[in-house]
């Protein structure tokens, strides 16, 4: 499912025309996601947030070295819900989400306390060196609980260019969006021009994001000039390069789901590295509010035209 301009915060949308309840429509979706026959699946934190909103907030002592890797809780579902959770601070309440049994990846940042928190409520998890790399994490999942197929059922941040093919014989998925056949289908259709910028909003700004950072050979086989500006709305992504294009940066104060602060630190980090980066902090707006029309944000987009103009070579 998709809507027009991108917005999927469905909280937003009206109850189905012939009083079909909203909830009837949320079981179909779950049906297509268990008809995939996947050994396990996953969405993004964002949208985990949705369950569990509560953060843990207990500082404690860091995971030692000699901490076992993995723990092995309930597991009784025929599949299972992957969470990755870099800073380790989702408040579980259940091992379990619609169902499924909960296996949690985290990094060394994690502390030992909230490691014994997880192992109260019986929900698995598995501990790599950065809970970022999603590589390190899924290969862990699939290493030491034999998953193969997983299934991203949720926000639109596309994680399989992370994961070795089908013909590997390692663990492959299924996912909508997804950054290596977005990228792939770019550079079919030839829209790489001189000077182009890449613009996304929430999963699509993390996209255009890593795009800038690695150019598309990160993502595919394909090689071509990074963008000349990079245009981002409310995203919580925070990874940057030196050899980062120029950024605008636009998000509102009432953003519940993308943090302003992280948006913010990452402009402040892009400047200091002596990159051009602007940052738009905008009242009385919360996610996806996309052009923001009739909003405090109507108009941005021109002024978003207007940094990535000071881009534009000027060869006539």
């Amino acid at each position: 499912m998709s809507s027009v301009d991108g917005r999927l915060l469905n909280d937003r949308w009206t109850e189905p025309f012939d009083g079909t309840p909203a909830s009837d429509l949320l079981q179909v979706y779950a049906a297509i996601g268990r008809g995939l026959g996947t050994d396990a699946w996953m969405f993004g934190k964002n949208t985990l947030r949705a369950a569990f909103s509560y953060k843990w907030g207990i500082d404690g002592h860091a995971v030692s070295s000699d901490s076992p890797t993995v723990f092995v809780g309930e597991r009784r579902s025929e599949r299972m819900f992957i969470a990755t959770d870099p800073e380790a601070d989702i408040f579980f309440t259940s091992s379990s989400l619609r169902g499924d049994n909960i296996l949690v990846i985290v990094g060394r940042n994690a502390m030992e306390e909230y490691l014994a928190h997880l192992r109260e409520k019986r929900i698995s998890y598995v501990i790599v060196e950065d809970a970022t790399d999603l590589r390190e994490g899924l290969e862990a999942v699939g290493r030491e609980f034999g998953i193969r197929r997983i299934s991203v059922q949720g926000g639109g941040i596309a994680l399989p260019f992370f994961f070795p093919n089908e013909q590997d014989g390692n663990m492959n998925t299924y996912g909508h969006l997804t950054t290596s056949n977005t990228v792939k289908d770019v550079v079919d259709h030839e829209a790489f021009a001189e000077d182009y910028s890449l613009w996304g909003g929430s999963a699509g700004a993390r996209m255009a994001a890593y795009l800038g950072s690695y150019s598309t050979q990160g993502f595919i086989h394909a090689t071509h000039e990074r963008p000349a500006a990079v245009i981002m709305g409310y995203t919580g992504h925070s990874e940057y390069t030196q050899n980062d294009p120029p950024t605008y940066v636009i998000i509102g104060e009432d953003d519940a789901i993308a943090s302003p602060a992280t948006m913010h630190r990452r402009v402040e980090n892009l400047q200091a590295l002596g990159i051009d980066a602007e940052f738009h902090l905008l009242p009385d707006l919360r996610h996806g509010f996309g052009l923001g029309i009739g909003t405090t944000a109507e108009g941005w987009e021109k002024d978003a035209v207007r940094f990535w103009e000071k881009y534009i070579s000027r060869k006539n």
